[in-house]
This record gives C-alpha cells, structure tokens and sequence, in this order.
C-alpha cells in the first residue's frame, strides 16, 4: 500500500508542514503568526498491485493567529446600561481559558456609585450575562464604589474585588457554587488588627486606573492587597484555611530596599498560581543616579509562611513609570511591566533564569507611537500562562479614520515570542461598526486583560456616545463597553 496526500483547497504555504511514517501523517502548524490560515488536505492510499485507490479521507483546517484578530462580540451591562457607568473602566478579570469574565462596575448599581460585578460565560461562541453581583456588605455610604480591581482565580471558584469609597477601603472575597457567587469574607481597612497606620487609605486600590492593587493566587487561598499611605505603599497577605481568613504579613516602603517616600509602592501587582511569589510595582522609584521616576518592580517569595524580598527590577530610564501595570506568568518566571511617562510609553520583559536570576528579555514599543507620552502605551499590559503572548495598550493615541481625527480614541496591540525574540503581531483598532464607535475620547485600551492561553483579548473603551439604550430608551451616553478578540484564521 502507498500514502499519499494532497492539498485540495487553498496552500500550506509556510503555514503548516506534513511528515509522514508509515501510515501516520503529522500535520505541524507554523509557529509564525503570521502563517495562520485555512486548508484542505487530501490523504489516500493506494493498492501497489492494481494501482487503484482504496481509501480516501479529506479534512479542512485552520489555524488561527492573532495576525487576525477577530472581534467575537462586546459586553455592557445589559440588565441595565446608564450613562456614566463606565462599565469595564475599573478593571476585569478572566479564567485562564477565557470562558468567564468578570466586569467591574464601581458607579453602577442601586444608589449612588454604590457599584457592581457584571458577570459573563461563554459557550461556543455565545456570551450571556449570569448575573449583576452586588456587595454582599453595604458600607453605609452610597458611594461604595464596590467591584474595583476584579480578581479572579486561577481554578474560577474565588474572586476578590475592593469598595475603594468605604472609609480606608475594603476587599471583598466571593466563592462560587455552581453559577451562584456568595460573600464569603470582607476585609475592612481601618482593621487595627493588622492595621496599625491611621494615616493609610484605599485598601484595595483605589479608583485610578488601571486597577491592578489586588493579587489571588490560582486556588485563591492566598491573597495580597496594597494600600496607600505618606510613606510610599503597603502591601498586606492574607491567607485562607478552610473557609477563614487570617492576616499573614505585610511589607511597606520602610521595609524593602532603597526606600523613598511616594514611590507608589503596590500600585500594581502579580501572584504566581502557587502563591508564592508576588511582583510589586512602584512606579515613582528613584533611580540612585538621581533619575527620577524610572519605576521598579519589587519580587517577593515566600517560605512556609515567612516572606522575604527576593529581587528587585529597576528601569533604567528617568520618568519612565515602570512597574504603573504588572503581569506574571503562573509559574513565575515572566514578569511584564508598563509604563507610560516618558516618550510613548514601554513595556518591559523580565525572564528568570531558573536559579533565581533576573534579566530584561525585551522592551517593547508600539511601531506606530508618536514619540510623545501623550498615547500612554504600557499603561495596561498581560501576558499569556505561557509567556509567549503580551496584550498592550495605548489608550489616549489619535486615530485617522476617513480623513477625520479622532482625538484619544486609542488601540490595543498583540506581542507574540518566538524563542528569545518578540514581534508585535497585530494592532487591534476599535471598531468602526456600529455608527456609535466612531467617537473621539473613547479611550480604547483604558483597561484590558488576557485570558490565561492567551486566545481572548477583552478590551474596554469608555465613551461611547449613542451606544446601546438605557432603560428609558435614549441612547447610554459612557456607559462602558468591552470588546472580546479572538484569533482569527
């Protein structure tokens, strides 16, 4: 018998190759992202004696990149969208395959910016909204401002979020049972158990964007939350045992290297899944030669139940911000941090050797900045479980559309790591349909998140005038939206 195949539909091109052994065919897709596309492929066998064909088989497939992003749908908060709710704004948060998203909604919900959680799952292809979660606590001014900065974990059985308007800040601890989300815990403060520094505030961060002062690590067992205070940033641990939560330590400004007042210290943060390692930024770091602002990302781990500080990265540029937007892969081993204060703005790409060591693999820049600080580029950025994906933004760059300029609409990019080696792959505009995204201010990328495996990109953009009807049915002027990309094939 003889095997054989053969391209039917379209080319492999570089897209993919075919080996054969024996009667087995392995058909690698290309590791370009650039390659992605569809195929038909014929596979037959055939009779030596007679020559005739016996059996044949054809598949078509494709293979998607993010060369092609796809825009799969955009989310608001249906069961209610208003003007100035901003949904999306505050932050989001995904489960690693990126089927359920939760959606911060600080001004929404009953009262004044009492706030919401919106959660969505998809099936397929198909969102739907599972519910508006509301504080399980009310704080006793409406202005709660309940959902900032969603986390959710790994496993998605455990989300943390904060109420940045409730006295010094509290975070919120919620478990899920089937599709249902229940308070489990809220950590308040102003606690002098743990809590000893009546000058600190906005535990859990507070209602800057983008929102990243909260960590969880993949069981949610273990969780960091920051705080601000005059000495420069807090960071405190609390761990879970079965369903109670007790303080385990806390690190400021007084307590790690090199320190300075008003760093911003815990501004932004990343776990790895076991929970023992956390990236810290500080973004006002001072650099010893005198360079002002450079930021710094702080690595602490932890050892039974004693954390130390292992590492610090620092930039190596005056005002360059780093450490305002921070990402960890779940093993622990890349780190990204943004920046956004000087020039366009840079994303930089630690990688840990194995034995500890840390090194910058890359700092990336998007190909078509302007050379100003006005586009913020780095101000949000994540990468894949695998680290072979970063999501950034640039959420105030001006966008050409039909010969008109659209000021501060803002796009999104996609960095793809071939071995050592990153190529920024696609850049990711705002819609231009329907009618109502055409708009300027809409700030595109103000926050944004990447699923786990690195295949669902959920991008917010804030003033969408003429978006989708408020129950009054005029148009939800700033409502918020987020818009969900795919790879495309």
């Amino acid at each position: 018998l003889t095997w054989s195949y053969a391209v039917t539909t379209g080319s492999l091109g570089s897209t993919a190759t075919v080996s054969q052994a024996d009667n087995v065919f392995t058909i690698t897709p290309s590791s370009t992202e650039a390659d992605a596309g569809t195929f038909s492929i014929t596979f037959s066998v055939t009779d030596g004696a007679t020559g005739a064909v016996n059996a044949v088989s054809a598949f078509t497939l494709s293979f998607e990149s993010w060369a092609t992003p796809a825009l799969q749908t955009y989310l608001f908060h249906n069961a209610s969208p208003l003007s100035n709710d901003y949904i999306g704004q505050r932050g989001m948060t995904s489960t690693p395959d990126g089927n359920n998203i939760l959606i911060s909604g600080p001004l929404s919900g009953a009262g004044q910016n009492q706030g919401i959680v919106v959660d969505y799952t998809r099936s397929g292809t198909t969102w739907t909204a599972q519910t508006a979660i509301s504080p399980g606590s009310i704080d006793p001014d409406p202005s709660q401002y309940f959902g900032v900065n969603p986390e959710i974990s790994g496993d998605g059985n455990t989300f943390i979020c904060s109420s940045a308007g409730w006295g010094d800040g509290a975070v919120h601890i919620y478990t899920k049972s089937g599709s249902t989300w229940s308070e489990q815990e809220v950590i308040q403060g102003n606690d002098a158990s743990w809590n000893t520094n009546t000058s600190a505030n906005f535990f859990g961060g507070d209602m800057d964007y983008p929102a990243r002062s909260l960590a969880i690590s993949y069981d949610g067992n273990t969780i960091a939350a920051s705080m601000e205070d005059e000495d420069g940033g807090r960071v405190f641990i609390f761990v879970r045992s079965g369903s109670a939560w007790s303080h385990q330590q806390n690190f400021g400004w007084g307590q790690v290297s090199n320190a300075g007042a008003g760093n911003l210290f815990g501004k932004s943060m990343a776990m790895s899944s076991d929970g023992n390692t956390l990236a810290i930024g500080a973004p006002q770091f001072d650099l010893a030669n005198g360079a002002q602002n450079a930021g710094a990302v702080y690595i602490f781990t932890r050892s039974g139940t004693t954390w130390t500080e292992h590492a610090r990265l620092e930039s190596d540029v005056q005002y360059d911000d780093m450490g305002r937007s921070t990402d960890m892969t779940p093993n622990g081993m890349y780190i990204v941090s943004g920046g956004a204060d000087i020039g366009t703005g840079y994303v930089s790409v630690w990688v840990n050797d194995g034995s500890g060591n840390w090194s910058r693999q890359a700092k990336l820049q998007n190909s078509d900045n302007s050379g100003t600080n006005s586009e913020q580029f780095g101000n949000v950025c994540e990468i894949s479980d695998d680290g072979a994906t970063i999501l950034a933004a640039a959420p105030y760059t001006n966008v050409t559309i039909s010969a008109t300029t659209y000021a501060d609409r803002g796009r999104a990019y996609i960095f793809t790591r071939s071995g050592t080696t990153w190529t920024e792959t696609s850049i990711i505009n705002p819609p231009s349909s329907p009618a109502y995204d055409t708009v300027t201010d809409q700030k595109f990328g103000e926050e944004a998140t990447l699923s786990g495996d690195g295949s669902t990109a959920f991008i917010y953009g804030s003033n969408y005038t003429g978006g989708p009807a408020s129950p009054n049915g005029t148009a939800a002027n700033r409502s918020g939206m987020v818009f969900v990309y795919i790879k495309g094939s």
